[in-house]
């Protein structure tokens, strides 16, 4: 073959080499990172979770261990870079931590005691299970202030046209929900009955006999509930003992009408009995 030919075949032969090169040099790389998944394992990271205590009360962050129970060989829990505890067969407490705070294993959960604000923030869980993959899940605890009790203030206006106000009062916390009853039962949908300023405000317009009755504002916040109540009646307006009164007058009315008539006739009948005699005495 002449000098062509062999140009040709060396050429050929360097190309195939260099994709050999190549492809030892990616396999070289593959073997690379499939060592480091095994030595190290893979990592899941679950969404984040949020619990909520009241302040000075305890605060229970339930972990879980989402499938991985019976695999896991160690936990950690961490609030920033400090270490809460750390479980291998035996739970360690960390710093204040081992004065205040209890762990439960079988369901992952770490019950903070006498929480305060202080205590607000992430906290980071890392399971690490038997074939060394790593389970991060993240926990935000909010510490909220204790409800208080609910107070109704009622006032009215000049006439029952315009109606009255109830405003339920509250003291401490936020993003608080607000609702009213009546008699125990939700408003009635008529057009008199409205809420507003984030329904912690009740008004009502042309009052009748039947509002004079029981109302109650619940409050709540994201861990519980409370009510207060207040009780309409002629103690507080004026409007509501009349109402209250309007079906008994008549019968009143029918009352004096009866006792009139029968007054005329005793009258009547003694005019009877008077001039009968009168009349037989003259005769005589």
């Amino acid at each position: 073959m002449g000098p062509l030919g062999s140009g040709l075949e060396w050429t050929g032969c360097s190309s195939w080499l260099g994709r050999t090169s190549l492809h030892r040099h990616w396999l070289t790389v593959c073997l690379v990172l499939l060592s480091c998944v095994v030595r190290v394992g893979w990592t899941t990271s679950l969404e984040e979770k949020r619990f909520y205590a009241e302040r000075h009360k305890n605060a229970v962050l339930m972990a879980g261990f989402h499938g991985y129970q019976k695999k896991v060989k160690n936990v950690q829990w961490k609030r920033g870079n400090n270490s809460v505890l750390f479980y291998d067969s035996g739970t360690k407490m960390f710093g204040q931590y081992a004065n205040r705070a209890r762990y439960d294993f079988d369901n992952n959960t770490l019950i903070l005691e006498n929480v305060t604000g202080e205590d607000v923030g992430l906290y980071e869980v890392s399971l690490v299970t038997e074939n060394a993959t790593l389970v991060k899940m993240v926990l935000y605890l909010e510490v909220i202030a204790a409800l208080s009790e609910p107070r109704i203030s009622i006032s009215f206006g000049n006439s029952s046209w315009a109606g009255l106000n109830m405003t339920c009062e509250v003291s401490g916390g936020k993003d608080l929900s607000y609702w009213w009853l009546k008699d125990g039962q939700p408003l009635p949908q008529d057009g008199r009955h409205s809420v507003r300023e984030g329904n912690w405000s009740l008004q009502i317009s042309n009052l009748t006999h039947r509002d004079c009755t029981n109302y109650s504002c619940v409050v709540a916040n994201r861990l519980r509930s409370r009510e207060a109540h207040a009780l309409v009646t002629a103690a507080n307006i004026s409007l509501c003992e009349p109402m209250r009164d309007v079906q008994s007058q008549p019968l009143r009315n029918r009352d004096l009408l009866s006792l009139c008539a029968g007054l005329l006739c005793v009258v009547g009948m003694c005019l009877v009995i008077y001039c009968v005699r009168r009349h037989g005495q003259v005769v005589s």
